[in-house]
């Protein structure tokens, strides 16, 4: 069975940063800005699959991430969810990876644009979509990678 994950990381042209076994990636769709999607590096279908050292490195990557996004966009909080749903649903293999949300209170502008989270305090709703130009994506990188620690 296929695996997009394994697909997406062979090709990665929204790449934040890596470490040694997860890649930290911007989602196309900039719905909620910063957000992000972290992949393992591996095919791994199950988190009781992970292995402690890879669990290690992932406290490491949540610790880094979340703050360059804070001190990037002011957002708060960040939520975190592994679903999986997608790849039953699209009949491909299944790859560990967390979509990323950072949440906002308030319009935020940035790059002449503004970004607006309708269900601030509540699940994103991920039927909205704002999938940006590369050049836009570009910039949001860059000030995530800024912030970086």
């Amino acid at each position: 069975m296929k695996c997009e994950c394994c697909e997406l990381n062979k090709n990665i042209t929204t790449l934040i940063f890596e470490t040694r076994h997860w890649h930290v990636i911007l989602n196309r769709d900039q719905a909620l800005l910063g957000k992000t999607v972290v992949a393992s590096r591996r095919h791994c279908e199950n988190l009781s699959s992970l292995t402690v050292d890879e669990w290690t490195d992932l406290k490491s990557v949540i610790i880094k991430l979340e703050s360059a996004l804070k001190k990037a966009f002011s957002c708060e909080p960040i939520n975190w969810s592994c679903l999986m749903n997608g790849a039953y649903e699209n009949r491909t293999a299944p790859h560990i990876h967390w979509h990323v949300d950072p949440r906002y209170c308030k319009e935020v502008k940035y790059a002449g644009l503004k970004f607006i989270d309708p269900n601030y305090g509540n699940p994103h709703d991920y039927k909205r979509i704002n999938v940006l130009p590369k050049e836009t994506l570009d910039l949001i990188i860059g000030e995530i990678r800024k912030n970086l620690k």
